[in-house]
């Protein structure tokens, strides 16, 4: 299979083109470091908003200096699905744990176009999951993200650009779908353009609901017993989410934009635990059974105002943005506990637990930056102003009795403010190509609980630069470095203990330090085919959480610590292959040597581990005039090192068809993901010298059915060169 595997990425790419379209109409094809692809404005004097037709024919995957672009619209997953699913298909991204990682290194920062979002973990996975897959034009995996962005990550960032209107009058996008996993899922889409002379409207809603079944598995090998536990869990999938954007062009230089969100999603979790205690014997001593009911309520309402004002003498604009964010997250977990003895059949230790979450958080920003050219110099300057306020309650009730007792409970409340400064300096000579940038962050960070108080100052400089030099038509050669960090987010830092049962519980740490990393990448492009990469990472106090155990007392204690300093080599080959009608293919193979150093005594000392990933993403053209197109995607993921353990092999296979009927109206797929069921994930690490190891699916095979179409005015696509046209990146949608 390996060898299958080897030759079938021979014949895959990732394109690097160089031609960009300024704010103003201008060709910028010289200028491949500039990351922000602006469209044609019409110039008359009374400017109104200019109807595109974008070239359909676009390769999936698209190297570029800094990042890696994946057109979705050549997935089978953008159709159907959500943001979450459509971000576990792009290069370079693997989910492991619930977790969006970068493949060989670790956690990244999601953004919505320009919005960092200051989610994690479930609801960060929950909120994705509510943005329909029709609603996105392109995913970037950017891993080392130039000045202008949020320092925040130390493993890059994932952009997730959506959509815009691009067709005059009135125009309409209604998609649904069905999905069969473990249980059925069901989702509809339906999004409203308008487009007339200065004023752009967008209203889009979407509700799924559904569930998924995962499995976890964690067995903890003490010297004289074996614990053997198995969660069973359903996780419904019940959302409702909606957006309008305005854009409005006062005349041809001014023109504002406001965007409104909304989120209403109920996540709840049911769980049946069984946990299996065998003696040194290997005989069942004892099992203990928990069921957990999770009532979740998440509401997220955001407001974002934009300003854009066109400076002709200077080449240039001034954006001003403006975020307000309002998060709250209540979840409420009531779990039962008993126990089996194996010499009786009576159950024992009956207890009834019920735990309490509720989180407020507020987010305020204003973003400012000012392009223009001096001289020969490409410039780009600005800064930020941040604000993010959470309060938290948290409550644990014992409720065997009949009058429920307060075992524990804190309050915690938090404040977090930042002062950033960013300046890019752009230049080109011939065929070299700069880039240096410079971004000043400041943050004062405040959080006070019922029993720990902390205050703190950071103060950082985060330089970028980056070099291409063009050997000659077929040869490009680049290189790039960056600083960056990752500061504890808000519930990292609130040391309120969230039970599972009466044996295990996790909880966040007041003391955590940022991680600050470096990042070095090499790059060379052969004929807008090949692309050769190799980086080298280096990450300290790296945080991540760690389960505590010992022998004596079997309590398993899981907390967010800074557990290690870790490096990372990373080497990768990618190929595109399109030369034959029927079929594109897009593969690529990465090696990492990930070395991760303790820095807690109760973990392995050190551990450094070769992976490997393989990855081929095959397009078929199933008829003459590709109306009925293929996919067949493969990835596979070695042995790698992360957090002190080892992350066992993963594989996946998925297929699917669609068909695009009626003069490219109607839209029908199936598709099935993960049909060997092989997207396990086996994680092994130790605590004071004792094995533990998780074996989690989350229910990834998937069989779906579904169906875009389209209402209003219909465009013949113009046929063009993909290095002459791109699709359009500004968030405004101008």
């Amino acid at each position: 299979m390996f060898k299958i595997i080897i030759l079938l990425l021979i014949y895959s790419n990732l394109a690097f083109s160089q031609t960009q379209i300024d704010a103003l109409g201008k060709d910028r094809s010289s200028s491949i470091l500039d990351t922000c692809l602006k469209i044609k404005q019409d110039s008359a004097k009374n400017f109104a908003f200019k109807e595109i037709v974008i070239n359909e024919n676009k390769l999936r995957i698209k190297r570029k200096i800094d990042r890696v672009e994946f057109n979705v619209s050549k997935s089978m997953a953008s159709i159907g699905t959500d943001a979450y699913t459509l971000i576990g298909k792009a290069p370079n991204i693997k989910i492991t744990n619930n977790q969006i990682n970068m493949l060989g290194k670790g956690a990244v920062k999601v953004m919505i176009d320009d919005r960092l979002l200051i989610l994690d973990g479930d609801e960060l996975n929950s909120y994705l999951k509510s943005i329909p897959s029709e609603n996105i034009a392109v995913i970037e995996i950017i891993s080392n993200p130039p000045a202008n962005y949020d320092a925040a990550g130390n493993y890059g960032l994932i952009r997730i650009i959506t959509k815009k209107n691009r067709t005059k009058g009135f125009s309409a996008l209604l998609s649904s779908a069905l999905g069969q996993a473990s249980y059925l899922n069901k989702n509809a889409a339906a999004t409203l353009n308008y487009l007339k002379n200065k004023i752009n409207l967008q209203f889009s809603l979407s509700g799924k609901k559904g569930a998924y079944g995962p499995v976890e598995r964690y067995n903890v090998y003490y010297p004289t017993q074996t614990w053997m536990q198995n969660d069973s869990r359903k996780d419904d999938q019940n959302s409702v989410h909606g957006q309008l954007n305005i854009a409005y062009a006062l005349n041809k230089k001014n023109i504002i934009n406001c965007n409104l969100t909304s989120l209403q999603s109920k996540p709840d979790m049911r769980e049946q635990i069984t946990n299996n205690i065998y003696n040194a014997s290997s005989k069942l001593d004892s099992q203990i059974n928990t069921s957990a009911f999770t009532n979740a309520k998440n509401t997220i309402s955001t407001i974002n105002l934009h300003y854009q004002y066109l400076i002709d003498t200077l080449d240039g604009k001034i954006v001003i943005d403006a975020d307000f964010g309002q998060f709250n997250i209540d979840k409420n977990r009531n779990f039962d506990n008993y126990t089996i003895n194996a010499n009786t059949a009576n159950p024992s230790n009956i207890s009834n637990f019920n735990t309490e979450n509720e989180q407020g958080i507020k987010l305020y920003s204003i973003n400012a930056y000012c392009d223009y050219a001096i001289k020969k110099y490409s410039v780009t300057i600005g800064g930020k102003l941040s604000k993010i306020d959470n309060k938290s309650r948290f409550s644990l009730y014992e409720t065997t009795n009949a009058h429920p007792t307060i075992i524990n409970e804190n309050h915690f409340v938090y404040s977090e403010l930042g002062q950033a400064a960013f300046v890019n300096i752009h230049r080109t000579i011939q065929r070299i190509e700069a880039q240096l940038g410079f971004r000043y962050e400041n943050a004062q960070i405040h959080g006070v609980s019922m029993t720990n108080a902390i205050s703190y100052q950071t103060k950082n400089v985060f330089p970028t630069a980056y070099i291409a030099y063009t050997i000659n038509d077929n040869n490009t050669i680049g290189i790039n470095y960056g600083r960056r960090i990752d500061r504890p987010n808000y519930g990292d830092l609130n040391p309120f203990r969230w039970y599972f049962n009466p044996y295990s519980y996790s909880e966040g740490n007041p003391f955590l330090k940022p991680t600050y990393s470096h990042n070095l990448e090499f790059s060379y492009t052969y004929a807008s085919n090949l692309n050769i990469s190799i980086s080298y990472l280096v990450a300290q106090n790296v945080i991540s959480q760690f389960t505590y155990l010992n022998d004596a007392n079997t309590m398993q204690a899981t907390r967010l610590i800074n557990l290690s300093d870790d490096k990372a080599l990373s080497i990768g080959v990618s190929y595109t292959f399109s030369k034959i009608k029927w079929i594109e293919s897009n593969g690529q193979i990465q090696t990492v040597l990930n070395t991760n150093r303790a820095l807690i005594k109760e973990a392995n000392q050190n551990i450094s581990i070769w992976g490997a990933a393989a990855t081929v993403n095959n397009t078929l053209n199933l008829n003459k005039n590709k109306t009925i197109l293929g996919n067949i995607d493969f990835e596979y993921v070695s042995n790698q090192a992360s957090a002190l353990g080892t992350q066992r092999y993963t594989a996946r296979l998925d297929i699917g068809v669609r068909a695009i009927l009626l003069n490219k109206i109607l839209t029908l797929a199936i598709s099935c993901t993960d049909i060997l069921k092989s997207d396990v994930h086996v994680f092994e690490t130790n605590s004071n010298g004792i094995l533990n190891q998780t074996n989690n699916y989350y229910d990834l095979r998937v069989v779906r059915l579904a169906g875009t179409y389209k209402i209003g005015k219909r465009k013949n696509i113009i046929e063009q060169k993909e290095s002459k046209i791109e699709e359009e990146r500004n968030r405004v949608g101008l």
